[in-house]
């Protein structure tokens, strides 16, 4: 740390990146280097769920790999603790890997899976039965143990996977698209045990997943990844209300967006600013039409042109006078009756929104109509 000009790290209880990079390629042809990490900071709390998310290629897989060890990092450092880990080969960080896929071995027993790391860090065979029966007992896998993964759904054999992974009793526990080989019920109740376990055991997690809605519901904070960077590292309501970019806001849930330029009159900005106004469909409040103008108020008027029942939900677009389409979000008890049917017209009212001038990425939070 100190050789790289760096103050001291300081006491640190969970899991830390500093200026983590990788590169891949390019050592004769610099000119083909792909960087799929870009000195990257991280630091995930003791006891903390972390959950990260990006689109396919944005390199949170390739994260995951550089902290288990299969892969080397280009430069950075990566530390567990006060320790720096990032020279130490894989079987020496003690860290559990639950594998996309899970990578059960199928010849084996549940009991011989889960007993595999212990096997491998010479674990008394007492020790190794006691704690098989624990992990067995905490994944509700009783009777099962003398099975093989071909005999088992695919949430037992994600249940065995797991308990692998946290039999060496390792200090991180990282997870790449866990739950991605089962069918939606069945996932549902996995987060909600995998988590419910992981506050039990007390263990900083990453979570690697491609569900938005995945990663909202497990991540005490959730770390949105672009083109090998974090874009924003936040509680899933500020990354959900406050994003700190165009991106996240369009990444995590549906929204809508409207090319504008804002007068002076708004806040500081700049005079004919070009700006981006980025709204939420739940943001949005549908009223009864006054006039046939293309604004009603100071509403937007529309047509809607689509009625979605989604439970509790009812999800309408509206195309507008001017040919644009809005998703609108309304609760159900907000939609009784025919007066939002295709074909009638409304004036729509934003409430929340972000604003984002066009060529910069910090944003405004607004309330307003």
């Amino acid at each position: 740390w100190l050789l790289q000009g760096l103050s001291p790290r300081p006491s640190f209880g969970g899991f830390g990146l500093n200026r983590l990079t990788k590169a891949f390629g390019g050592s004769h042809a610099p000119r083909d280097t792909v960087l799929a990490v870009s000195g990257v900071d991280l630091d995930v709390g003791e006891n903390e769920l972390l959950a990260m998310v990006g689109p396919s290629g944005c390199g949170k897989s390739t994260v995951l790999r550089l902290m288990a060890g299969l892969e080397a990092p280009t430069s950075g450092s990566i530390y567990m603790g006060d320790q720096r880990v990032d020279g130490l080969p894989a079987r020496a960080r003690n860290i559990g890997f639950m594998f996309q896929g899970y990578a059960l071995f199928k010849h084996m027993t549940v009991a011989d899976n889960i007993a595999y790391g212990l096997r491998i860090k010479k674990v008394r065979g007492d020790e190794r039965r006691r704690r098989i029966g624990e992990l067995v007992s905490l994944m509700g896998l009783e009777g099962l143990e003398g099975r093989k993964p071909g005999q088992l759904s695919g949430g037992q054999q994600q249940r065995v996977a797991l308990a692998r992974a946290l039999a060496p009793r390792p200090k991180v526990l990282l997870l790449d698209e866990p739950f991605g080989a089962v069918d939606a019920k069945v996932r549902q109740r996995l987060r909600a045990d995998t988590k419910r376990w992981q506050r039990e055991l007390r263990i900083p997690t990453i979570l690697v997943t491609h569900d938005q809605r995945e990663a909202l519901e497990m991540g005490d904070r959730v770390a949105i990844m672009n083109e090998g960077r974090f874009e924003q590292i936040d509680t899933p309501r500020n990354i959900y209300d406050h994003p700190a970019s165009p991106f996240v806001a369009r990444f995590i849930g549906r929204v809508n967006v409207f090319a504008t330029a804002i007068d002076g009159a708004f806040g500081r900005v700049v005079k004919e600013t070009d700006f981006e106004v980025l709204v939420r469909p739940e943001d949005i409040s549908v009223h009864q039409v006054n006039g046939g103008s293309e604004r009603d108020g100071g509403r937007l008027v529309g047509t809607i042109v689509n009625y979605v029942f989604l439970g509790r939900t009812i999800r309408l677009e509206v195309r507008l006078k001017n040919g644009r389409v809005v998703t609108v979000a309304l609760p159900k008890h907000q939609a009784i009756g025919g007066e939002l049917e295709p074909g009638r017209n409304v004036a729509l009212a934003m409430g929340a929104f972000q604003v984002f001038p066009s060529s910069e990425g910090a944003g405004k939070r607004g309330v307003g109509s």
